[in-house]
């Protein structure tokens, strides 16, 4: 109370103040105590207004009439009239009005006692009104203070003997004094319940439990609402964008959220809008907290508020499903947040104690709603990394549930046996898993003989795994196989494409194996002749496709769109291009080949990136670090291996306006090219101008090879350093995980 002392002991510079914060912080309960110890110094009065209610002029006139004996002049009919009548004619002296519960500043404003010394006003508010220095905002208690006041109110023996237990109730709380006393008076009430048992109820019913709402025959409470009815008065004057921002903020643990982050899982709608939501509403009714600089936090109950809201606004029956199908809202939108949010671990809380465990039905539905958010997220890179029927609907998914004694540890645990049935026939999208217990870890007969007939009914993969009670689950469960096998198609560099030099290069690869037997121990004995089409048909229509390895087969599936394209063109020959034909059958230390063939593997290499992210991560392009920064001018220097016989390239993008095609400009030099150069300094300032929030790391990379011969850059160079810099992107948002593997020599056997 020492600040509103301080406050309006200054008479002729502070005659009106505010108590801000979020509900049931003490905002109330702090006017009054200061008004009660304060009396002697207000001898005109202390007038108390519920600024909340409709009748404001009422309120005025009665307390005037009744505690001033002022008479109103008959012919004063207007309300407001009659109001600003009673401040001119009110007794001399310090007075105190206390305007509580304020909603808009706007609606009292009319009301508010003329400027002069003799009236001081106090505003209790939810809002952040005023300017700072005429508000003091209250905060939830100090953890210790929090504790205190739990002393205070149900007895320093009670709560010392479950300190561990108290302390854990005051964090329940969020510290919050409504919350505190209400669980005080509680507990007051029924004196054979145990801090234990108390916190078990809260687990149990979260905000419905009784002990949080207002008992009637607490009549001495200056609180008049119940936690959850105290916030849900701030709710009722939120937007629908507001609350959805709320909502959203409630599925994630209770730790600071990037402000970049709601940008993104709100990715259509505009961030001025979602920034004006955030600080004219949430903000300002002290709902959301500001941590740092574009970093906010909820506070523990308004968290569940919220929760209780989305739950309501759903249609799925419970809070877990609410939150899943939130979760694919934004897979759908942008599945890189997502994996973001996960890898982060935001969604790694637990269900309360109020949850039931999940049928393994309910597992399954979960499960279910993962992968399909998936699928809408990643499409088309989904038909290559997830696992789909023949017709393309995903696998009817079996689950069952079972406790498992850990011997070491001494406790049980909960593990799901989760099934793939990928037959036609099967209609049902979620079905109890056909295996029961732990069969699946136990190696007999019996268990293989069981999967064996499963298997021939359609069920194709089982496992079991442990189940946890978190929300990110059923998203880590489906999407970490996936992650995996796009792992492996990087690798193995076989994500298909249609044309360009990536399919000519695989295609090329296979024909050369196809039509000479094998491909060669040592490249050097490799030829670059045309390779006949007829030859190459011929061998195609001996293929056994399941002889191959998959890196194979992807060289042979595209060897035949390369056949098809160039019959159409009217060849009969597979040839390779020019520039990198002569390089590789020409005199490679000629300056002006080697400057050729170089310029044509990264012109090559960054048209088949393009293509590959435009075709497969369409919904990646704004995350990519090189696709966001297309259309680019790509820069190289070449140094000729001269007497060192040593080659080298490096490199750097240059941004292009949006619209323009991207391009290859290389350059012959006796030296590579100065990192501080003053082209350099204009790509800085180029890229801040066409390309500003893009953090695009502009170093150069480097190649080399000593000593130089033809085969430098590799025997398929576009083909590495187009998945290379795929490999990059992907691994900056951990779509990929290891290190890029090396092919193998030969490539693709």
């Amino acid at each position: 109370m020492q600040w509103l002392h301080d406050r309006f002991e200054q008479h002729d510079r502070a005659e009106i103040s505010a108590v801000s914060g979020m509900g049931g912080v003490g905002k109330t309960e702090l006017s009054l105590q200061y008004a009660l110890s304060n009396q002697q110094n207000y001898l005109g009065g202390i007038c108390w207004i519920e600024a909340r209610e409709q009748n404001i002029s009422n309120q005025i006139i009665t307390f005037a009439e009744s505690n001033l004996c002022l008479e109103l002049p008959e012919k004063k009919e207007g309300h407001l009239e009659q109001v600003q009548w009673c401040w001119q004619n009110w007794p001399k002296g310090n007075t105190l009005v206390i305007f509580n519960d304020v909603t808009s500043y706007a609606r009292i404003k009319p009301y508010l006692p003329p400027a002069g010394t003799g009236f001081h006003i106090l505003l209790t508010t939810r809002l952040r009104l005023l300017k700072d220095s005429e508000r003091l905002e209250l905060k939830v208690l100090h953890p210790e203070d929090a504790f205190s006041l739990l002393e205070l109110l149900v007895g320093k023996e009670r709560v010392q003997a479950e300190a561990d237990v108290a302390k854990q109730i005051c964090q329940w709380l969020g510290y919050l004094p409504l919350g505190l006393e209400l669980v005080s008076r509680y507990l007051i009430r029924k004196l054979d319940l145990t801090l234990t048992e108390m916190l078990a109820r809260l687990n149990e019913k979260r905000l419905e439990q009784r002990a949080l709402k207002k008992p009637e025959i607490e009549s001495d409470m200056t609180a008049e609402l119940g936690v959850a009815a105290a916030f849900e008065l701030s709710w009722n004057e939120l937007s629908s964008l507001a609350q959805e921002i709320g909502c959203l903020l409630s599925i994630f643990d209770v730790v600071p959220i990037s402000w970049d982050l709601v940008v993104k899982c709100f990715c259509q709608i505009d961030p001025e809008e979602l920034e004006n939501s955030r600080d004219e509403q949430l903000l300002e009714f002290h709902l959301l907290q500001r941590e740092s600089n574009k970093v906010y936090r909820l506070h523990e109950l308004v968290r569940e508020f919220f929760q209780s809201r989305l739950a309501e606004a759903s249609s799925a029956g419970s809070l877990q499903k609410a939150i899943t199908i939130k979760i694919a809202d934004i897979t759908k939108q942008d599945p890189s947040t997502t994996l973001k949010i996960l890898n982060e671990k935001l969604l790694d809380w637990y269900w309360s104690n109020n949850f039931l465990d999940p049928s393994a039905l309910e597992i399954g539905e979960f499960l279910l709603i993962a992968q399909q958010g998936w699928k809408n997220g990643i499409e088309p890179l989904s038909q290559l990394i997830l696992e789909h029927r023949a017709n393309g609907t995903f696998p009817t998914i079996g689950v069952s549930v079972y406790q498992r004694y850990d011997e070491e540890l001494k406790q049980s645990f909960t593990y799901a046996n989760i099934g793939k049935n990928f037959s036609e026939s099967m209609s049902s999208s979620v079905v109890d898993c056909p295996l029961d217990g732990d069969i699946l870890f136990h190696d007999s007969h019996e268990s293989h003989e069981i999967v064996s007939k499963l298997f021939e009914t359609g069920w194709k993969t089982f496992s079991s795994t442990l189940f946890h009670q978190q929300v990110s689950w059923p998203w880590h469960q489906t999407i970490q196989p996936s992650l995996d096998r796009l792992s492996e198609y990087l690798n193995e560099r076989r994500l298909p494409v249609d044309a360009g030099y990536l399919s000519f290069e695989a295609a090329w690869h296979a024909a050369w194996c196809l039509t000479k037997g094998n491909y060669p121990r040592f490249p050097a004995y490799v030829t670059f002749s045309p390779i006949s089409l007829d030859d190459i048909e011929n061998k195609l229509s001996e293929v056994v496709y399941r002889r191959y390895s998959l890196m194979m087969q992807h060289c042979i599936s595209q060897l035949k769109l390369e056949v098809e394209y160039a019959r159409q063109q009217g060849e009969t020959y597979l040839k390779l291009p020019e520039d990198f034909r002569a390089f590789k059958i020409g005199s490679a230390t000629s300056p002006d080949i080697l400057l050729n063939y170089t310029s044509y593997v990264f012109g090559s290499a960054l048209m088949g990136y393009q293509q590959i992210v435009e075709r497969w991560f369409p919904k990646f392009l704004s995350d990519f670090r090189l696709a966001s920064y297309l259309p680019v001018r790509l820069i190289g220097t070449v140094v000729h291996p001269g007497l060192e016989a040593k080659v080298k390239v490096d490199y750097y993008w240059e941004p292009l306006p949006n619209g323009q095609s991207s391009y290859i400009e290389f350059q012959l030099s006796d030296q590579p090219s100065s990192q501080e150069s003053s082209r350099r300094q204009t790509v800085f300032r180029q890229q801040e101008i066409l390309r500003p929030g893009h953090k695009m790391n502009q170093q150069h990379k480097f190649y080399s090879q000593h000593p130089f011969d033809k085969f430098w850059l590799g025997n398929q160079p576009i083909t590495e350093l187009t998945y290379q810099w795929l490999w990059e992107d992907l691994t900056q948002l951990k779509w990929v995980k290891d290190k890029f593997k090396n092919a193998g020599y030969p490539y693709w056997r």
